[in-house]
């Protein structure tokens, strides 16, 4: 239930620390938990994976099926409308066209002593992608996460992305299509961030874990950071919208539907 408060009340500052000090609690809790997942992979790998999927997202995961089949997504991709496809295609190509401007160039000089020196920028070997899955559809995660990798020349680029009840919404498997990704893993949560980590039998470590997640997988990612690269540790997302009577009130309407989406 949402909680409102006024910085005009005169508790305000008592009633912010409250809503701040329960976040907290309930972060240890969560970071108690996601180290009992990820020691549970380490140890038990595959075996780790498919006692989660059952645990968390309820769905019948095995060995053999941990990994989609490139038929799977292929149906993924037919039962997308073809105007979807395109402006995924779309996105992709003006995704690429602003990463390939950001891209370092290798620089070298010679000193004073006729030394050379420079800097030389290379791809890591691989990363592994974490996207939202479930009935959720996120294929803007998808293509803004490979896409960087793809454009520095990474070799090896993994997905996971959670199947809730064994669904998937079909545009994130189409947008991994598009980008020629085919290591794609149906598992969630900081499990999933353990296997890339740590690695299983069915699935190789990686040398970064890019992409959102819930609170769970910012732990997981907090926890594994050393032993794998990481991007960031993302929170929870916020939208803030200042705003009188005199501004319209279907634009406003559209940006909070940016965060609807989240809750």
């Amino acid at each position: 239930m949402p909680v409102r408060i006024s910085y005009k009340q005169k508790n305000f500052r008592d009633l912010f620390q409250q809503i701040i000090q329960k976040k907290r609690v309930q972060f240890k809790s969560v970071d108690l938990e996601v180290k009992k997942i990820i020691a549970n992979v380490i140890k038990n790998g595959d075996d780790a994976l498919v006692r989660f999927a059952k645990q968390y997202d309820h769905f019948k995961l095995s060995k053999k099926n941990i990994k989609f089949s490139k038929s799977e997504i292929n149906n993924s991709v037919k039962k997308c409308r073809t105007k979807t496809i395109s402006a995924l295609k779309l996105a992709a190509k003006r995704i690429k066209d602003f990463h390939k401007r950001q891209f370092p160039k290798n620089s070298y000089y010679k000193d004073s002593l006729g030394i050379r020196l420079g800097m030389q920028w290379n791809p890591i070997d691989s990363v592994g992608v974490y996207v939202p899955g479930g009935s959720a559809s996120y294929p803007s995660s998808v293509l803004m996460n490979v896409i960087p990798a793809k454009v520095a020349g990474v070799q090896r680029i993994a997905m996971a992305v959670p199947t809730p009840q064994g669904e998937i919404n079909p545009l994130v498997l189409a947008a991994a299509h598009i980008l020629g990704i085919e290591e794609i893993y149906r598992i969630g949560g900081a499990q999933a961030i353990a296997a890339f980590a740590y690695g299983t039998k069915s699935i190789d470590p990686v040398d970064k874990i890019v992409g959102p997640g819930n609170v769970y997988v910012s732990a997981a990612k907090r926890q594994v950071f050393g032993a794998v690269g990481i991007d960031m540790l993302a929170g929870p997302s916020e939208i803030l919208i200042v705003a009188d009577k005199n501004n319209n009130a279907d634009w406003i309407a559209i940006d909070l539907l940016s965060q609807a989406e989240h809750d």
